[in-house]
């Protein structure tokens, strides 16, 4: 492939019509990370500007954030048992051809040893702690059992004698905009440090999921207390052993709230299931330890890959 065919690959904003397609793509994979998904990738996209390519049988996936610029996630032919040589070999010429350094994000540990293997000693990897996604047992989630869960369950019970509630199915029509309302408070809520400027752009991303619900093939869950919505959350099943929770937000001045969620939409919606995955931490100090008090079975580690020269 010449340079003007790499400079003008016909990259397309990811938008609802490509969902059919990328999933499809990312079947054969069985991903459990988030990112590796559609509607994360969709429910970014006013962020992270992200676009996608299909190039000689290969996926493309393009982020153009604030944070890093222009990066690659790891390029994917449409089977894990193909080679992954002219894959990698395609993404490193689209930089070189275009005059810009190699960035590769999102690389996990089965992706990363194939790079490895195929090219050792070719590209030096940054572990994104911030950016590993938490894992956990849908059992263990769902029922709380065990000394590690007696305060999750202390708060919920505290939770119950304090309050009678409602639980009930989201619904995009009936449900979206008192729950984006609810997201607004949650924000005016928060400290807008640095830290926690990824947290104020993530309102674009709920509305996206709120909304598009039903195409997204989301599942959710609010909480009723007297009449009002005060907690919400979203997700979806990514793999045949994995559902992937979105987004999960409640009044944190109600105690209890946030764990009862939890809790219940597990129970409900993916009890049957293995694992949890709950996304990363962002590096937010109160996000990584609320993530880590559920006691994760493990995390899958993600990282950025540059040329060695």
């Amino acid at each position: 492939m010449h340079a003007l065919e790499l400079e003008d690959i016909p990259f397309q904003e990811i938008t609802l019509a490509a969902q059919q397609e990328i999933e499809a793509w990312y079947a054969p994979w069985a991903f459990r990370n988030s990112e590796c998904h559609f509607s994360t990738l969709f429910m970014w996209q006013p962020v992270c500007q992200t676009s996608y390519a299909i190039v000689d049988n290969i996926l493309l996936i393009r982020f153009d954030c604030y944070r890093d610029n222009e990066f690659l996630m790891p390029p994917l032919p449409a089977s894990p048992m193909y080679s992954y040589r002219k894959a990698l070999g395609l993404a490193m010429d689209y930089f070189a051809m275009r005059g810009k350094r190699f960035v590769m994000r999102g690389i996990t540990p089965d992706i990363k040893e194939r790079m490895e293997n195929i090219m050792p000693g070719r590209f030096v990897f940054t572990h994104e702690r911030d950016c590993d996604d938490y894992v956990y047992s849908a059992e263990k989630l769902a029922t709380l059992r065990g000394n590690k869960y007696h305060s999750k369950r202390n708060h919920i019970n505290k939770f119950h004698s304090l309050y009678s509630y409602e639980y009930e199915p989201y619904s995009a029509s009936r449900h979206a905009e008192e729950c984006l309302h609810l997201n607004q408070l949650w924000h005016q809520s928060k400290n807008q440090s640095d830290k926690h400027k990824m947290m104020d752009r993530d309102h674009e991303a709920v509305r996206r999921c709120l909304f598009h619900a039903d195409a997204l093939n989301l599942q959710g869950a609010v909480i009723r207390i007297d009449g009002s919505i005060q907690a919400f959350t979203l997700g979806t099943q990514i793999s045949p052993d994995t559902a992937i929770v979105h987004m999960e937000k409640a009044n944190a001045q109600i105690p209890g709230l946030y764990p009862l969620i939890n809790q219940l939409f597990v129970q409900k919606n993916f009890a049957r299931l293995t694992y949890i995955n709950r996304e990363e931490d962002l590096g937010i100090e109160g996000l990584r330890k609320a993530k880590l008090s559920y006691h994760p079975e493990f995390l899958i580690e993600k990282y950025k890959a540059r040329l060695a020269h």
